[in-house]
Formats: C-alpha cells, sequence, structure tokens
C-alpha cells in the first residue's frame, strides 16, 4: 500500500518537484597532506590517521576516501573502501575498519570506537524520496549502506524526523540509480530542521567486546555520485508507518515486540536508532511474534526500523524506561 500511494503521489506532484539538497561531488579538498575529501563532507579515514599519529606514530594509516574518475557522467564520485588498519593503541586493536563519509561532522567515542554525528545541511522541506547513482563491490558477505536522515534540532538535541536508507550487499558493476523513499516519524510535531546524509563502506558492522570492528571484508567498496533529495512544493508527508506490522509498547522497558499480521517466509532485519542515528541494535526477525531484548538499552528516545530485502517496511520511535 505504502509503495502505490508513494507511486501516485508522485505521478501527480512529480512536475513540481525539484531537488533541494544535491551533492554532485566535484569540489575536493586536500585534508592532513595524504587524504582528500569533497568539500561540505567529512570521513572516519581522518579520525583514524589523526589519533593513529598520537597514539601509534610509528604507523601508515590509508585514506579511504578517494575520487572516482570518472563519476557518472561527471568527472568525479566519492568511494568509500573498507582496509585493513593499524591498531591505535588502547583505543581500537589492528583489524579491517570501515570507512563513513557524511556531510555532518564525525566524531569517535575513544571507548568503544562508536561514531558519532552532529549537524548537517540546514533543510526544512519534507522530501518524498531521494535518487543517487551508485556502484558496489562486497566482499563474502559484507555490505554497504547509504542513509539519508532529517532532524528536528530545535530543543539542542536530534528527533528523527524521517529516514530513507538501503543496504546493497550485491555487487553493482556500473553506475545505477536508486531511489529512495523517505518514511517518516508519526509522532507529532516534529518539523525538518537538519538533512544528514551517511554513507558507510560497510554497513552490517558491530563493535564486538573487545572494542574492535567485527563483520567486515577488507577491500569493501561503495562508490555514489548525484545525490538528489526531492521536495514537492507544499507536502509535508507522503509516507508514514503502516499499520500491518504491530510494534509495542511504545514506552519499554526490557522488551519490545513486534508482531506481524501476515505470516512472510523470509526474515526481516531490525535495527534500533538513538537520536545521534547511531544504530545500537540490530538482528533478524523469523517469527511470527517477536521479543526483542532492550534491557542494554540505556534510558531515552530511539527509533527502531524494519527492513526486508535490504528495503525499508516500517520505522517508528519508543522511548526506553
Amino acid at each position: 500500500m505504502k509503495k502505490s500511494l508513494f507511486l501516485v503521489l508522485f505521478t501527480l506532484l512529480g512536475h513540481y518537484s525539484h531537488a533541494q539538497y544535491s551533492a554532485d561531488f566535484e569540489n575536493w579538498h586536500n585534508l592532513m597532506s595524504t587524504l582528500t575529501i569533497p568539500n561540505g563532507w567529512n570521513a572516519s579515514d581522518s579520525l583514524m590517521k589523526y589519533f593513529g599519529a598520537l597514539t601509534n606514530p610509528g604507523a601508515t594509516f590509508q585514506a579511504q576516501v578517494e575520487k572516482e574518475m570518472p563519476g557518472n557522467g561527471s568527472a568525479t564520485a566519492i568511494k568509500l573502501t573498507t582496509k585493513t588498519h593499524p591498531g591505535l593503541p588502547t583505543i581500537l586493536p589492528a583489524g579491517v575498519v570501515p570507512c563513513i563519509a557524511s556531510n555532518s561532522k564525525i566524531d569517535v567515542d575513544i571507548n568503544t570506537g562508536e561514531f558519532t554525528f552532529t549537524g548537517g545541511q540546514a533543510y526544512t522541506l519534507s522530501p518524498t524520496h531521494a535518487t543517487m547513482w551508485v556502484k558496489n563491490n562486497v566482499v563474502n558477505g559484507d555490505s554497504t549502506s547509504i542513509s539519508i536522515y532529517l532532524y528536528d534540532n530545535s530543543d539542542g538535541g536530534d528527533s528523527l524526523v524521517a529516514v530513507a536508507d538501503t543496504l546493497l550487499g550485491a555487487n553493482i558493476t556500473n553506475f545505477t540509480q536508486i531511489t529512495l523513499p523517505f518514511y517518516y516519524n508519526p509522532t507529532p510535531g516534529f518539523s525538518p530542521m537538519v538533512l544528514r546524509v551517511v554513507i558507510a563502506s560497510s554497513g552490517n558492522f558491530i563493535i564486538d567486546g573487545t572494542g574492535a570492528f567485527a563483520n567486515l571484508n577488507d577491500g569493501t567498496s561503495i562508490v555514489v555520485d548525484d545525490i538528489n533529495v526531492v521536495a514537492p512544493a507544499g507536502v509535508t508527508s507522503l509516507l508514514t508507518n503502516g499499520n500491518h506490522i504491530d510494534v509495542y509498547p511504545t514506552i519499554a522497558t526490557d522488551f519490545l515486540h513486534v508482531d506481524f499480521k501476515e505470516a512472510f517466509t523470509e526474515p526481516m532485519v531490525y535495527s534500533i536508532i538513538d537520536m545521534n542515528g547511531s544504530i545500537v541494535l540490530t538482528s533478524l526477525l523469523s517469527e511470527k511474534k517477536n521479543n526483542i531484548d532492550i534491557s542494554s538499552l540505556s534510558k531515552g528516545s530511539y527509533i527502531y526500523r524494519l527492513n526486508k530485502d535490504s528495503k525499508p517496511i516500517q520505522s517508528g520511535k519508543f522511548i526506553k524506561e
């Protein structure tokens, strides 16, 4: 139903639509002598090199952001690659490390290795979808990801308004255009103020008990060009959560329940995201009724997201007490 609604509304309003945010990755600058980055963007390889210079000055840290030449009908696109790095003593053991690029500021928690994001592009419209051109090289079951978030930061924190995202687990040899619909938080009172794009060369990584990254493969990469976020004039929200999946309670202590009204044959991926946009829990759902253990989460507001076949199905907000 969501897909049909989106297609009908896009057909009716498409000729009024235009991209109010775009990234073509044509203009770059040098960073820390051996790194390059598109203007207006930041990437995690600069954090690795910075902390590497402080904690492991004799080691060599590779650039993980590169220019892809040519881009999609243009001079350059952005390429991110997962690579093996030397360790950061007391912070991160040597091993395979993902690359994350964003139009926001990226920081890292030196105790856990968790990435956090601040700011982004000022944006007050309500887009229906985003398009982009991608190429993909995944190694041994790894994946890459693209996520676009809309936040309301009027109270000083980031409250998620909408998200458009995907996991790409298959090789895409030639530039291919993909379209990601935005799914809106049904909680009233939030308005878009900031648009944040996050691209990751490995989309399914977790932090294990030692603070190292797990489930990664050296050489997994993604190339992205011509990101366009499209908002029809006068439309405030086209996509909201459907009711075919029950996720409850909205205020939870130990478990979040996910009940499917219809049986399905393939597992669905759930993710729980904090208000910084970081994925704090993720796993597979394979039963008609599921209980997600959230007892380890800190108190606060979170977003759940359900994906099937790398496509977003439903998202919403709950409070952990």
